[in-house]
C-alpha cells in the first residue's frame, strides 16, 4: 500500500515538472516526508527525480542561459554542503515543521508575487539564490523555489527559463549525491524504492510534456497551489504534536 501512494504522488509530481519544468521535490516533499519521515524523503526525492530532469533537459540544452546559471551554480556550491551538515545535525521533527512554514512560503511566493511583472533585478542575485536554493535543496529537498524566483524576475523567454532551471535541478542533484553517498544516506531499500518510482515518475513526465501547450497553466497552479497548502498544514501540524 505504501509504494502504490508513493507511486501516485509521483506521477503527479512528475506531471507538474514536465508542465512546468519544476515543482517534482516541492509537490512529493509536502507528502512523502507523512510516511517516510523528512530525511528518508530527502534521499528518495533527489534519487527518484534525477532521470526525468534529465530526459528533460536534453531537448533544451541549447536553450540554456551559461552566464546565469553559472553565478547560480557557485553560490549551489556553497549552498548544497550547508543543507545537508544541517540534515545530518538538525532533528528531524524540527526540520519538519521548518518543511511547511518553507512550503508555506512558497505558496504564498507564487501566489502572490510570482505572476507580477517588476523590474530586472541584479544578475549578482544568482550567487544569493544559488546559495539559497542549494542549502534547501540539501536539507529538504526544495531547492527550486529561490532559483525559480530569480530567474522569473528576468526577461527570459519560457524555452530558456525551462532549460536553464532544468539545468540548475540536474547539476545540484548529481553534486548532492555525492555528499548523501558520503553520509550512508543512501540504504537498499531507498535504492529498491528509486527503480519502482522510476516508472511513475517518466509516465507523469510524459503526460505532463504532451499536455503542456493543452492546459489552462493559471488553472493548474491554482490547484496545485492548494494541495500544498494543504500538506503544508498537515505537516506543521504533525511536527509540532507529533512523537
Amino acid at each position: 500500500m505504501e509504494l502504490i501512494v508513493l507511486s501516485l504522488l509521483t506521477m503527479i509530481a512528475s506531471f507538474v515538472a514536465g508542465v512546468a519544468g519544476f515543482g517534482f521535490a516541492v509537490f512529493l516533499m509536502g507528502f512523502f516526508p507523512l510516511i517516510l519521515g523528512v530525511k528518508s524523503a530527502n534521499v528518495l526525492v533527489s534519487l527518484a527525480g534525477m532521470p526525468a530532469a534529465i530526459y528533460m533537459l536534453v531537448p533544451l540544452f541549447r536553450e540554456i542561459r551559461w552566464g546565469i546559471l553559472v553565478r547560480i551554480l557557485v553560490g549551489v556550491a556553497l549552498g548544497i554542503p550547508a543543507g545537508v551538515w544541517i540534515l545530518v545535525k538538525v532533528d528531524e521533527r524540527i526540520l519538519t515543521i521548518g518543511l511547511g512554514f518553507f512550503i508555506l512560503l512558497y505558496v504564498l511566493y507564487d501566489a502572490l508575487i510570482r505572476t507580477r511583472h517588476g523590474k530586472k533585478v541584479p544578475l549578482l542575485l544568482g550567487y544569493g539564490a544559488g546559495f539559497l536554493g542549494g542549502a534547501f535543496g540539501g536539507a529538504i529537498t526544495a531547492g527550486g523555489p529561490p532559483v525559480v524566483a530569480f530567474l522569473s524576475s528576468l526577461d527570459l523567454d519560457k524555452r530558456a527559463a525551462k532549460a536553464t532551471i532544468l539545468a540548475y535541478i540536474t547539476t545540484a542533484s548529481l553534486y548532492k549525491l555525492f555528499f548523501l553517498v558520503y553520509f550512508d544516506f543512501i540504504t537498499g531499500k531507498i535504492l529498491r524504492y528509486t527503480a519502482i518510482l522510476l516508472v511513475p515518475s517518466f509516465i507523469g513526465m510524459f503526460i505532463g510534456i504532451h499536455l503542456f501547450n493543452k492546459l489552462s497553466s493559471e488553472t493548474f497552479r491554482k490547484a496545485v497551489l492548494g494541495i500544498l497548502f494543504g500538506a503544508a498544514v498537515v505537516i506543521i501540524v504533525k511536527g509540532i504534536y507529533g512523537s
